[in-house]
């Protein structure tokens, strides 16, 4: 017995009921079927490219910001006088004396037997290129984590002044509900803390995944946006958040709903970094600047 054959009949016309023939409008109305919508995946792809671009713009716009308002710019002097005579010492420090100490004591008594061009090229290589870097960086970590700390009262002022000026009010920006400023300092360093420990642990996977590249490359990668997202961009964020006692998962929620926003945020500032004079400049445009993208991210 041969097998009936069932066939779905073409969908009607939702405003007149005549049956559609294609994918067109009706041809007894004109009306029919809604335009097709974008694919959801290209759809996605803009949305993220989109927040991307927003959150590199509010680099500019802190300047901006900033630089209309001079006595806002003038809140700024003393965290970035700070910050660079702390990271200054802590760079002579390393190379004066972490770095000299840590050869001294246990690379050159290790590497002693390793004679010949390879096995000298590899001690050089383990020396200077792992050694010293991973000793010189984990001092200036050191350095950042703690001028972040001392400074965060200077950027919590600067943030408060540039979301009242922002927000257009008159009065002093303080609730009664608002937790201590102590833990909004505390909260802003353990993500600074939480960014800096995910940076070493890639960057000791990167330089020593180096004898299989993909492993490298991909640890850089993941460094590069850790450090943009824990290290630039979010501790700054948190001064604003910490003032309204977001927890845990609200903090994620945050970082979930904003991600790319926050990742073009926080690219812009490393880049900053590398740019000579102007380097100097990214504690204030990150604190104004984060503050500005939690007022509008969350359509304050």
């Amino acid at each position: 017995m041969a097998s009936e054959r069932v066939t779905t009949p073409p969908p009607r016309c939702p405003r007149c009921g005549h049956r559609l023939a294609g994918e067109g409008a009706c041809l007894a109305c004109g009306g029919g079927r809604p335009p097709p919508a974008p694919p959801a995946a290209a759809w996605a792809a803009g949305a993220a490219v989109l927040g991307l671009v927003r959150g590199m713009a509010y680099v500019p716009r802190a300047a901006g910001f900033l630089l209309s308002r001079p006595r806002l710019a003038l809140r700024a002097v003393v965290p970035l006088l700070l910050n660079a005579a702390l990271l200054v010492a802590a760079l002579g420090a390393g190379l004066a004396l972490a770095v000299p100490w840590v050869n001294a004591h246990w690379v050159r008594g290790w590497l002693a037997d390793w004679s010949g061009w390879w096995w000298g090229s590899l001690a050089w290589a383990i020396q200077y290129l792992v050694v010293d870097v991973a000793v010189l960086g984990t001092v200036l970590a050191l350095a950042v984590l703690v001028g972040f700390a001392l400074a965060a009262v200077f950027h919590d002022a600067l943030s408060r002044e540039v979301e009242r000026v922002a927000l257009g009010l008159q009065g002093p920006l303080r609730a009664a509900w608002e937790p201590p400023l102590l833990q909004v300092v505390v909260d802003a360093c353990q993500v600074l803390a939480f960014g800096i420990a995910l940076n070493l642990a890639f960057l000791a996977l990167a330089v020593g995944g180096w004898v299989f590249a993909p492993v490298a490359v991909v640890a850089m990668g993941l460094g590069l946006v850790s450090d943009a997202l824990f290290v630039k961009a979010l501790p700054f964020v948190e001064l604003a958040l910490g003032r309204r006692g977001y927890g845990f998962h609200e903090w994620l929620g945050f970082l979930g709903r904003h991600r790319m926003r926050l990742l073009g945020f926080g690219l812009a500032l490393a880049a900053l970094c590398w740019v000579p004079l102007l380097n100097v400049c990214v504690l204030p445009l990150a604190a104004t600047g984060g503050t500005l993208l939690y007022l509008e991210s969350e359509g304050k």
